[in-house]
């Protein structure tokens, strides 16, 4: 007898919910993340010299040892020597925070969606609660910490910014394990079966 990825559908959607709720309190409500992204010195000056370039939307990193042409800076070294460095994320409009919601809880369900196919195919379906919530939470942090933790590691971020981010996407983890764990088929049996429920 196996788990189909059908007996978890509550998990798969529960799990995202409650993750989706608690990465909105964390950004919106809790103090962790409010020194993780600064305001400019000088905003208006920053505005008014970059307005007038007509920078198309996209991600920018400079110095660049290419220009816009594609052709190599003859200088190149010097200018990854000399500074100053940065990337520039340039949106094409105003941001429209119920899309990127929304984008944001489809991420969710689709970790939650992945931990569960890994779930069904490790777990029998009277597994013991902690084997579950075990197996489950580190899927489930590896969804949502290690590839965004790579990216941003190389990328430059800082590292106050990675390390609340791993934090975040540790206690996502645990949330979506005890979801897992609580709602597993049978209620998650102990591992020796000495309180397995009887069947008839």
């Amino acid at each position: 007898m196996t788990v189909e990825l059908l007996d978890l559908w509550l998990p798969i959607v529960l799990g995202a919910v409650i993750v989706f709720i608690a990465g909105s309190l964390a950004w919106m409500a809790l103090p962790h993340h409010k020194a993780d992204i600064k305001p400019l010195p000088d905003e208006d000056a920053y505005k008014d010299a970059i307005k007038g370039l007509n920078i198309p939307a996209g991600l920018y990193m400079y110095p660049h040892c290419h220009t816009p042409t594609g052709e190599k800076h003859a200088d190149a070294a010097e200018r990854y020597k000399t500074g100053p460095w940065g990337l520039i994320t340039v949106s094409a409009g105003m941001p429209n925070f119920v899309r990127n919601l929304a984008i944001n809880f489809i991420e969710c369900l689709a970790i939650s969606f992945v931990v569960a196919y890994l779930c069904t195919i490790a777990l029998p379906p009277t597994d013991d609660y902690m084997r579950v919530f075990r197996f489950a939470g580190t899927a489930a942090f590896l969804g949502f910490a290690l590839g965004s933790f790579s990216n941003d590691a190389f990328l430059g971020k800082p590292s106050r910014f990675q390390v609340t981010c791993l934090i975040d996407a540790a206690v996502y983890a645990l949330l979506v394990a005890g979801v897992f764990a609580w709602l597993w088929p049978e209620g998650g049996l102990p591992i020796n079966g000495a309180d397995a429920i009887p069947t008839p």
